[in-house]
């Protein structure tokens, strides 16, 4: 008689694991990974340097943190992009290419309270001549350089000015920043560049020879640490101030006329930066107007929402399309709903090379070195829900903000 078959799964048990299974792996998709699983930061404690190991990566990165005051005015975007542009074409001279050597990718950025260089090349070659190359940009550009590069930023500003909402941010950055609206000169410019580039970087690094390379870093140029550590403890602290100048006190209304273009108007306030302590807050409640602007009906017309902050100080603004009207109120659910994509969208990032050495970078140039990479994750698991809605109605108060109206009914 043939031995009798059995199935090496229970049919009820494999039932059951495909009915858990799924859940399960919601579970742990929502849990994200444990902090320990992220690389950690270390500092050098002679200088600014701070780095993260990334053994699976395929280069290593270096970035250059120039701090910069703080451009929001128009004016100052020009003079900040401007010198960016003028870094961006030094480092693409031919002269500089020994010193750079083995770097295959090296692009400046234009922040909005600092510079950014970035260089990266292949893991396993050593780093590049960083002091050589630093000496080497601060040899000022041909004012013939600047001249035709800064006319090429005006022409590009003057064309997103053009932009109805633009015009309506420019105003309101201009009003947060009063003081700072003087043309642009080539002379500006020179200082500018002269200022960011003869000040010690803050360092951030990034690979899988990272360690090594910070080593290299640390050893080379003392006197240029000790600069460093001196440039630290000279840099502004306060943060009540935009670029030097204090806050403008978020009553203003302002009326723009203007026939051609259509009915619009903004709501915007200075913020604090970066380094505030309800920076989560901040985020899941800008991030939960955002999705309560994207529910409204199409009828509603269009919106903007910009959210920008540097170390110290930053600014918010909604320009919505018509007269002001009373928005819909925020419930519970959708708070929690943000707050679950924004967990989601931070674990994700934090999960790439690229996503690692942004936060490496903001934590660096903001001060916040010594928190783990996934700290604003845990900080928004802490926000309480029910400080999100009194936020927002804030936010979307007349009396608490500044009002910029274009083609709008007068008080």
């Amino acid at each position: 008689m043939a031995n009798e078959h059995k199935p090496l799964f229970n049919p009820l048990y494999l039932k059951l694991l495909i009915m858990i299974l799924p859940v399960l792996i919601i579970v742990l998709a929502s849990v994200g990974p444990e902090a320990g699983q992220y690389p950690s930061i270390h500092q050098s404690p002679a200088r600014q340097l701070y780095w993260i190991e990334q053994p699976q990566s395929a280069d290593n990165e270096l970035r250059l943190l120039l701090p910069a005051p703080l451009a929001l005015e128009p004016q100052q975007r020009i003079l900040q992009q401007t010198v960016a542009a003028l870094l961006q074409e030094r480092l693409q001279q031919p002269a500089l290419q020994p010193l750079l050597a083995p770097v295959q990718e090296a692009r400046v950025s234009a922040l909005a309270g600092h510079l950014q260089i970035q260089l990266r090349w292949p893991a396993g070659l050593p780093a590049p001549a960083l002091h050589s190359a630093l000496q080497a940009l601060q040899q000022l550009p041909e004012p013939d350089q600047v001249h035709s590069t800064l006319a090429r930023i005006r022409a590009q500003a003057y064309l997103e000015g053009q932009d109805p909402a633009q015009r309506l941010l420019s105003r309101l950055l201009l009003q947060l920043q009063p003081g700072a609206s003087s043309p642009v000169s080539s002379a500006s410019v020179l200082q500018q560049y002269h200022q960011l580039v003869t000040q010690p970087p803050i360092l951030s690094l990034a690979g899988p020879d990272a360690t090594g390379l910070a080593e290299q870093l640390n050893a080379a140029e003392p006197d240029q640490a000790d600069a460093a550590t001196v440039a630290v403890q000279s840099l502004p602290q306060s943060g009540s101030h935009l670029g030097g100048q204090t806050l403008a006190t978020p009553s203003a209304r302002l009326h723009l006329s203007d026939a051609r273009l259509p009915s619009m108007y903004l709501l915007g306030a200075p913020t604090p930066g970066r380094k505030a302590d309800d920076y989560a807050t901040e985020l899941l409640a800008i991030s939960s107007l955002q999705q309560v602007l994207d529910r409204r009906p199409a009828s509603a017309g269009g919106y903007r929402l910009v959210w920008q902050q540097s170390r110290d100080s930053g600014y918010r603004a909604l320009i919505l399309d018509g007269q002001p009207a009373r928005l819909p109120e925020v419930d519970g659910t959708l708070i929690e709903t943000t707050r679950e994509q924004l967990l989601l969208g931070w674990r994700g990032r934090l999960q790439t090379v690229e996503g690692q050495r942004d936060q490496l970078a903001s934590l660096a140039f903001n001060g916040l070195a010594g928190q783990p990479l996934d700290s604003l994750i845990e900080q928004l698991q802490r926000v309480p829900g029910d400080d999100i809605g009194p936020r927002i109605e804030h936010y979307l108060s007349l009396e608490d903000q500044i009002l910029i109206t274009l083609n709008g009914q007068s008080d």
